[in-house]
């Protein structure tokens, strides 16, 4: 009964653990996420969590087991080692995860980068989904205790440079674009590795959640990409307005771009247009889905508009893609005109792209002309009350009976709004208004001397009126 009782109970609290698996792409943040766990959460040889994370832990492997592999690279293995030869290490690579989800809290965190290939593997035939579920068996998990993190980089055109300059090895852009010799590789690339929603979508498609990091958006409001991961997606992690606490100084260095010199300007912008359209396409298969979201989202999905869901799907194909960059720079098989292709769609989008879609824009001019035009009417209507007060003064000051002002209030705003403008009673200068109505008792002092200043201006009243009569 005891036994049962145990077991039940180490059962329940499986139950409430999640699997978080960082899935890349590279050449964005994901590499410095996965840095960021390995060092500051891994339990592995003499290394400890940091207290912050709550229970959360990454796996800690044995390094006898895995010589001579990157520590934040160790799960590449469980993409890779897919023959008989590799199969011992892959089984060891499952243990340890086992043994870290028993020894966690919380959950685990994993993540390779390999697992970007989630489309026509034509040059590596990974399986990276087949490799998340075997994980996923081993653990016993439900779907609900699986979450996918997925790192968007944008501009786009930087994460195609990026891709072309440390993966490619062409030094010439027409040679990454156009030769022959890597293909396949090139095709699996912007198929997949350079598809961040197509990668979104294929996990969603699991019955996994996953989250979209939005990088440029999250380092526009002043956070980093690990942080964030750790304070919005892992639960009860000790975190300070965003920064896991203990770590604030260990943050992602910038990524560093290299430029497209056989491209214009114009070019340029033409083809990070073309990036942001493919996108568009999964806006509307993952949009509004459950178990899926976007942090700090930015440019993702900012020129979006359904009137052009046909121009989406036909960018959303890999070779129609491919044959639309191509024709860039003259080698298409079939030169597609990029003028044509785009005529009609939102305007372009250039390396600082804008945060609204067009229609979105068209609506925030509206608001914005709105905004104008009360704030025009505000002004208006505030000199006429200003006209009116001016001109009941007037009438006051011609009246035989001095009386104490009716809304007007001192400029300054460390004086009680109580206290009325010193104008009203004759007083030479402001400090001497402060002198005479302002002090430590505070407010209720001020009102009392206000009452009794009205009160002795009614009493003289009064005995002028008795004098005259009498008279």
């Amino acid at each position: 009964s005891a036994l049962l009782a145990q077991e039940n109970e180490l059962s329940r609290l499986n139950a409430e653990k999640t699997l978080v698996v960082v899935v890349g792409p590279h050449e964005t943040e994901a590499e410095s996420v996965l840095m960021f766990f390995e060092t500051n959460a891994s339990t592995g040889g003499n290394s400890e969590a940091a207290p912050s994370f709550n229970g959360w832990l990454w796996p800690g492997i044995d390094p006898s087991l895995v010589s001579g592999a990157v520590p934040s690279h160790i799960f590449d293995l469980l993409v890779t080692a897919t023959d008989g030869t590799d199969q011992e290490t892959r089984n060891a690579l499952l243990g340890a995860i086992r043994e870290g989800w028993f020894h966690s809290r919380k959950g685990i965190i994993i993540g390779s980068l390999l697992l970007d290939r989630v489309g026509r593997n034509l040059n590596t035939n990974y399986d990276p989904t087949k490799a998340i579920q075997d994980v996923v068996d081993v653990l016993g998990l439900q779907e609900n205790q699986v979450r996918i993190v997925v790192t968007y980089r944008t501009p786009n055109i930087d994460h195609w440079a990026s891709v072309w300059s440390k993966h490619f090895g062409a030094s010439l852009y027409t040679d990454f674009v156009c030769s022959d010799e890597q293909a396949s590789k090139r095709y699996e690339w912007l198929d997949s590795v350079l598809n961040t929603f197509k990668i979104a979508k294929t996990y969603h498609d699991q019955g996994w959640s996953v989250t979209v990091i939005d990088q440029e958006g999250t380092i526009d409001v002043g956070m980093d990409v690990s942080h964030t991961v750790a304070c919005t997606i892992l639960e009860d992690v000790d975190c300070n307005h965003g920064w896991v606490k203990g770590l604030e100084d260990i943050q992602s260095k910038p990524l560093s771009t290299p430029i497209i010199d056989a491209l214009t300007a114009k070019d340029q912008e033409i083809l990070n247009q073309l990036f942001l359209l493919r996108d568009c396409f999964y806006k509307y298969e993952l949009a509004g889905e459950a178990g899926f979201s976007i942090i700090n989202q930015h440019t993702a999905w900012s020129l979006c508009s359904r009137e052009h869901k046909a121009l989406y799907k036909q960018i959303s194909e890999t070779d129609f893609m491919l044959s639309a960059i191509q024709s860039q720079v003259g080698c298409a098989q079939d030169k597609i005109d990029l003028s044509e292709l785009l005529a009609g769609t939102a305007p372009s989008v250039s390396v600082n792209s804008s945060e609204y879609s067009s229609s979105e824009q068209g609506n925030l001019d509206m608001l914005t002309h709105l905004a104008v035009a009360l704030a025009i009417l505000a002004i208006l209507v505030t000199i006429m009350a200003v006209c009116l007060t001016i001109q009941n003064s007037r009438k006051f000051n011609n009246s035989a009976m001095q009386r104490a002002c009716e809304g007007v209030f001192l400029d300054t705003p460390d004086i009680g709004q109580a206290q009325r403008s010193h104008s009203c009673y004759g007083i030479e200068s402001r400090q001497d208004y402060r002198d005479e109505h302002y002090s430590d008792e505070g407010p209720t002092r001020v009102m009392s001397n206000l009452v009794g200043e009205i009160n002795r201006q009614e009493q003289e009243e009064l005995s002028k009126k008795s004098s005259v009569f009498e008279l």
